[in-house]
């Protein structure tokens, strides 16, 4: 909720670019969690459905990336342990 009161009120500004999201975001940010994750005996995958390569998509790469730190530290937080 800070972050998303910290975008409403201009304080973080979102830049859009077009960005490729396993590779610009998630995979360096399951690369920051990867101790916790090995900890827990879980592990993160990620798999296209139905396409050849991952389209790039414009988006903000900043914004993306305070929502899936948020996800992956819930995850982790409240996951089962050896879970997927």
């Amino acid at each position: 909720y800070l972050n998303l009161s910290r975008i409403e009120s201009g304080a973080i500004h979102m830049t859009y670019e077009p960005i490729v999201f396993s590779t610009d975001v998630l995979d360096p940010l399951v690369a920051e969690v990867q101790l916790q994750l090995a900890r827990k005996n879980m592990q993160i995958t990620f798999a296209l459905v139905g396409l050849d390569a991952e389209p790039p998509i414009v988006a903000s790469r900043e914004g993306c990336e305070i929502v899936m730190r948020n996800l992956l530290s819930n995850a982790i937080k409240y996951g089962e342990p050896g879970t997927p």
